[in-house]
């Protein structure tokens, strides 16, 4: 890919959401500052990429859910200074994926190739997850063994105590009502029970809670991550649901241009606004209709219904279904909303040129899915100003 950047990979790349993690961004400013220490990856260049989670274009989100597949792209750009004009995409784990990464290092050099072996051991780990949202990245790494530098992966100390707090703290309601423990502070038994949980490497202890838990023993890491995901995304989503609410109001009242403005830009803008307002009411279907089942089978363990542990059960059983589709869809309407929330508090109150809204909406509705508009109308970011 070479070439100016299109509108839509340029939002991508600017974005700080759970699809993007901008290694590039944190690496320039450690260099303009001097300081050293120990970058995220061994291989220098891998340090100026951009990660990115996107849907596998094989998949239709909206027609296959069950059988999604997140993949993680890695963006070098050709100048690392100039960082929006072009650059080299490659896939985790394509068919090419080692000789591409091989191009950034010497890895005729012992140490270097290490290095790479190293790095492409991480990018696995963050290729299993759905999001690369900080919590996750620094989470799932750190218990492979890979521990990261804080300045790469910014999870506050009070951010990351309450993040794990509200997690133990649903993992100890369970783990009570699926055992029956007394509930005691002093229970040291459910106190490993829960710590042996949270840590996911006791392999014969977390196959006897599968095997409680009523679940295949095959795999007991994954699943149990995966409900720990789900609690996860219930914390997030429920941080951001105020800000996407105002974006939605914005689609549906101000996403507009003056009628008087030559055709076919306000048909344009409609249509967007269409398009948007419909894949953004879908993904938050689908997430709220999940974190709602999540929500019933655990309450169900705890209001004495007829049902009682087994719809939970259930949702476990498919623990790492949901946490695959809640990661695409929070992290694409999450993107969405800071998008247009940075571009919203740039207009300053002013009504965007209608070229510029053309282009903004038809970008978020690529995030969401919509394939891209060949015959699209507006100018380039390059030239679009607001």
């Amino acid at each position: 890919m070479q070439g100016h950047v299109d509108p839509y990979l340029r939002l991508t790349l600017s974005s700080g959401s759970g699809r993007v993690m901008n290694l590039h961004r944190v690496t320039r400013r450690l260099l303009a500052k001097g300081e050293g220490g120990k970058r995220f990856f061994g291989t220098t260049a891998l340090n100026d990429a951009y990660l990115i989670k996107d849907v596998d274009p094989r998949i239709d989100l909206t027609m296959d859910r069950e059988r999604i597949r997140v993949r993680t792209r890695i963006y070098l750009p050709f100048d690392p200074a100039n960082a929006f004009e072009g650059g080299q995409m490659i896939d985790v784990g394509a068919r090419d994926y080692r000789s591409a990464l091989e191009q950034f290092a010497d890895v005729r050099v012992p140490e270097r190739k290490a290095a790479l072996d190293t790095d492409m051991a991480m990018l696995g780990v963050m290729d299993s997850l759905p999001s690369l949202a900080p919590f996750l990245v620094r989470d799932r790494l750190e218990r492979a063994g890979y521990p990261v530098d804080d300045r790469y992966v910014q999870v506050s100390t009070n951010e990351w105590d309450e993040i794990s707090h509200f997690i133990r703290t649903q993992f100890r309601k369970i783990i009570l009502a699926v055992f029956g423990t007394n509930g005691s502070g002093n229970d040291a038994k459910l106190d490993q029970l829960l710590q042996k949980l949270w840590d996911l490497e006791d392999k014969p202890a977390l196959t006897a809670l599968a095997a409680a838990f009523r679940l295949p023993t095959e795999n007991p890491e994954s699943t149990f991550y995966a409900w720990k995901g789900v609690i996860y995304f219930t914390y997030e989503y429920g941080t951001f649901a105020e800000r996407i609410r105002k974006f939605l109001l914005w689609l549906k009242n101000d996403a507009t241009v003056p009628a008087w403005i030559a055709a076919p830009i306000p048909q344009e803008v409609n249509r967007l606004r269409d398009t948007l307002f419909a894949r953004m009411t879908t993904d938050l279907d689908e997430i709220n209709q999940r974190l709602a089942a999540y929500q019933q089978s655990f309450d169900d363990l705890f209001g004495g219904g007829a049902k009682g542990a087994q719809p939970f059960i259930e949702f476990l059983s498919k623990a790492s279904q949901h946490f695959n589709v809640l990661g695409v869809a929070i992290g694409r309407v999450q993107h969405v909303t800071l998008v247009w929330d940075r571009f919203n508090t740039a207009l300053k109150g002013k009504a965007p040129k209608p070229e510029t809204l053309v282009e903004l909406l038809a970008a978020l509705a690529q995030v969401l899915g919509e394939p891209a508009n060949t015959n699209a109308i507006a100018p380039t970011v390059a030239t679009a100003r607001i």
